[in-house]
């Protein structure tokens, strides 16, 4: 299964190192749009959204400062892939693998944030324990969990980096929520067209997760549950 998704990976990223800079952009703010437009987001207040690569991958820029702007509170991950997870982080870790999602309070700040190895703006370590923990004991968690991935299938499977961060950051999203009877977040996949894969289904197994609905620049495509 490692090495089928291995191939998919650099299949799709090569199809996605030929796009345009101006056809990822035109699709970033389609995708933009049509999320904004939406029931979901109108009636969610609490939303986690990652913050994008320079290269190959939807731009979210432009999503998260409107989600700023619309009174919303903004959760964006940071990650650690050695050692412990920053102090006031209470998501699912072990010695190799950890992501938090981290309340980031106004656009000022937004655009202030560092980029990481892989050129992601992501919050400092030192600054990690005076910003709001989605999943801190107090919290009610999230309404709303927007994903990114290397590729979809029609099946609302999602293939990622091979990390397994977010499959384990929505476990224990829907676990929190549950401790406070609350109703899960909502999980969209956020992809460009050329992200779909229409004739595969990706390999799975029990670990991943799959999407409530497929955000591109053509629209939501929900799942039936």
């Amino acid at each position: 299964m490692k090495t089928a998704k291995k191939d998919l990976r650099r299949g799709v990223l090569r199809r996605l190192n030929g796009l345009s800079d101006a056809a990822i952009q035109d699709q970033s703010h389609a995708v933009k749009q049509h999320i904004c437009r939406s029931d979901i987001y109108k009636h969610s207040t609490r939303i986690s959204l990652y913050l994008s690569m320079p290269l190959g991958e939807l731009r979210t820029d432009e999503l998260a400062r409107q989600i700023i702007s619309d009174g919303k509170q903004l959760f964006v991950p940071i990650t650690r892939t050695q050692g412990q997870p920053p102090r006031n982080t209470h998501s699912p870790t072990n010695a190799h693998k950890t992501m938090s999602m981290l309340n980031i309070p106004s656009i000022d700040h937004l655009e202030t944030l560092n980029r990481n190895k892989w050129g992601i703006p992501e919050p400092d370590l030192a600054q990690a324990h005076t910003l709001h923990d989605a999943l801190s004991p107090t919290s009610p968690g999230l309404d709303l969990i927007l994903t990114p991935a290397v590729a979809f299938d029609g099946s609302f499977n999602r293939l990622g980096h091979g990390m397994g961060f977010y499959d384990g950051y929505i476990k224990a999203a829907t676990r929190h929520a549950d401790g406070f009877a609350l109703h899960p977040p909502t999980i969209l996949g956020l992809a460009l067209v050329e992200q779909i894969l229409h004739d595969i289904t990706l390999p799975t197994d029990t670990h991943d997760e799959q999407m409530d609905a497929i955000v591109t620049s053509e629209g939501f495509k929900w799942s039936v549950k």
